[in-house]
């Protein structure tokens, strides 16, 4: 408002300075219009950023911790492994930092000082170059129990479907460090199964069951897709095609979602 008066007035003085009634009043207009833009106009808003690594993890705790919790040192080894999975997607979410939290809270027992550590770790992990997984798992893997392995693996699944959907870039990442947590594949597939279901109607359609390996899946998909390929029942009668179609889009689903599942 003090723009649009202060650019009136201005206007109206120069308006009077020509000697002319006229040009006062159109020079006012024209100060209002001006003075309205240059002062009182609203600041345009910016753009919505990406949260700092301080907003994303919360304020710290708000005293000191008086002592080191016995997995202190299992944190700092975990908590990098954890955000190289969150970042195969993408920027790391609020989402994420609370199922890792969860991970601590429930599986190692970490009270409100102790979660102060991982607070830390997670920040320089956040702020820290990407970690090779398999040197890294290594490295944790002395520190977790064999029943303590897979509830890591669990977390990490939990982890990547926060956002309801396992990206390839996630599973080839647990692939790594479930490869080298020495996990069988009986402890894998449980894991996978509760989270993304067994899949046995998917491993039906390729005409095999659970316990294949991941080449006789390659095998069946691939000759399976050539049997029923919609390419060779070009000139068929209309139903011979439309069923050939229908059991490749069977087929390729299938072998879409045992890709998914197995982390191929």
């Amino acid at each position: 408002m003090f723009g649009k008066a202060l650019g009136a007035i201005a206007g109206v003085i120069v308006g009077l300075f020509l000697q002319s009634a006229t040009m006062a009043i159109f020079f006012g207009c024209v100060g209002l219009v001006l003075g309205h833009l240059l002062f009182d106009r609203e600041p345009l808003v910016p753009a919505e950023k990406l949260k700092s690594i301080d907003e994303l993890l919360g304020p710290p705790a708000p005293r000191p911790v008086p002592r080191t919790h016995p997995d202190t040192v299992l944190a700092k080894l975990l908590c990098p492994l954890f955000i190289e999975v969150a970042r195969t997607d993408g920027p790391v979410t609020q989402g994420e930092i609370r199922v890792i939290r969860e991970y601590f809270v429930r599986e190692r027992h970490f009270d409100a000082d102790a979660l102060e550590q991982v607070r830390q770790a997670l920040k320089k992990a956040l702020a820290g170059p990407p970690v090779e997984l398999a040197a890294g798992t290594k490295k944790a893997r002395a520190r977790l129990l064999p029943a303590d392995r897979p509830l890591f693996v669990n977390a990490l699944y939990e982890l990547a479907l926060v956002d309801a959907d396992l990206s390839r870039s996630e599973s080839d990442a647990i692939k790594q460090i479930v490869g080298a947590l020495n996990l069988s594949d009986e402890q894998l597939q449980q894991i996978t199964s509760m989270h993304l279901g067994s899949g046995r109607e998917h491993y039906a359609a390729l005409g095999l069951t659970e316990a294949a390996s991941d080449d006789q899946l390659r095998t069946a998909f691939r000759r399976l897709a050539s049997d029923h390929h919609p390419d060779r029942f070009a000139g068929r009668p209309k139903r011979e095609a439309d069923a050939a179609a229908e059991r490749f889009r069977q087929i390729t689903d299938a072998w879409a979602e045992v890709r998914k599942l197995r982390g191929i």
